[in-house]
């Protein structure tokens, strides 16, 4: 039981880490998304006749492609760049997550054998749901709805990897995912493909999705190493 209460301590440190970061680079972004917006507002202010009123082409070209460059580093800092971190701190927890599957059934098999790598199930989720099962069925009914959430965060994360972000409504795993996304991401409409499906765009635009992972994720890490 000892050994448990330390590897516990061990992993909340893993996961602040990786929330830390998290909170550091979403930090930087804001703050540079919230310069880009007082230059806006600045050169405004310097220049407030604009273009409806100058016949000067020169000024007017100025004033245009100063306003894209504006538009243009903004939709890079917060659409662009965001969703690339967003997304690799997903990629990180489930990495983080399936490095705990192994771990776990470490300790609670006690190294004993067969061991997860031997249990039946076509994912990590399932060879750990049936090792646990073996080993200790009281645990798997407390932990029954963590492990259904860790599998809808894993059909993100292919959708993500693999597909680009890009789903049709016509996926085998669309609406798993689609209620998934009620109020922690946004599976934006791109339109409509060749064979007239409904194709859509996840979209990690909420920032208190990463850290309702990572709170799942210490509940979970809580039950098994109490």
């Amino acid at each position: 039981m000892r050994s448990r209460a330390i590897y516990k301590q061990f992993i909340k440190f893993k996961y602040e880490s990786i929330l830390e970061y998290n909170s550091f680079v979403e930090r930087n972004i804001n703050d540079a998304v919230s310069d880009i917006e007082i230059q806006y507002e600045a050169f405004l202010k310097k220049n407030p006749m604009g273009i409806e009123k100058s016949k000067d082409e020169d000024y007017m070209d100025y004033f245009v492609t100063t306003l894209d460059e504006f538009a243009y580093e903004n939709q890079k800092l917060s659409k662009d760049i965001l969703q690339y971190h967003r997304k690799s701190i997903l990629f990180h927890f489930y990495s983080l997550l399936e490095q705990e599957f192994y771990s776990a059934s470490t300790i609670i098999g006690e190294n004993s054998i067969p061991s997860i790598k031997d249990s039946t199930g076509n994912t990590i989720i399932k060879k750990f749901e049936t090792y646990v099962n073996t080993k200790e069925p009281t645990l798997l009914v407390n932990i029954q709805d963590d492990l259904e959430y860790f599998n809808n965060i894993r059909l993100v994360r292919n959708i993500i990897t693999h597909n680009n972000s890009i789903i049709t409504q016509t996926h085998i795993h669309y609406d798993t995912i689609n209620d998934f996304s009620i109020n922690r991401f946004n599976m934006h409409f791109l339109g409509t493909n060749d064979s007239g499906e409904r194709v859509y765009q996840i979209q990690l635009d909420n920032q208190e999705f990463t850290k309702e992972m990572f709170n799942k994720f210490e509940f979970f890490t809580n039950k098994i190493y109490q």
